[in-house]
């Protein structure tokens, strides 16, 4: 049975628009046994062009899991797990060059 440790923030995704206007960050649990629940993404960019992000699952195969087309600032409630050992692939698109795409995690926390 898993226990939960604690609530809300769970990290945070951030890099730099490279060359194409692209960005990807891998992010998940740390610990051997942690899960995530995701519930909300707050999403930002310095980007002076719009910005879209799409969720998945790093190595995964499957549909994604989230997707905005206002990455530049928005908030996506949203229900998903990320199981022990998984991570997920933050992926932006459109960016100025050099500029910064950051999105913070928040849920709930599980381990053994």
């Amino acid at each position: 049975m898993l226990q939960k440790l604690n609530d809300m923030f769970l990290g945070t995704a951030t890099g730099i628009f490279d060359s194409t206007g692209a960005v990807e960050v891998i992010i998940g649990p740390i610990r051997a046994r942690e899960s995530w629940r995701i519930n909300q993404l707050v999403t930002r960019t310095t980007s002076t062009t719009p910005t879209q992000l799409f969720v998945r699952r790093y190595n995964v195969s499957g549909p994604r899991l989230d997707y905005t087309a206002r990455a530049n600032n928005d908030v996506s409630d949203c229900d998903y797990d990320v199981p022990a050992g998984q991570k997920l692939s933050f992926q932006w698109t459109g960016g100025t060059v050099g500029t910064i795409a950051t999105c913070d995690i928040d849920g709930e926390r599980y381990g053994v």
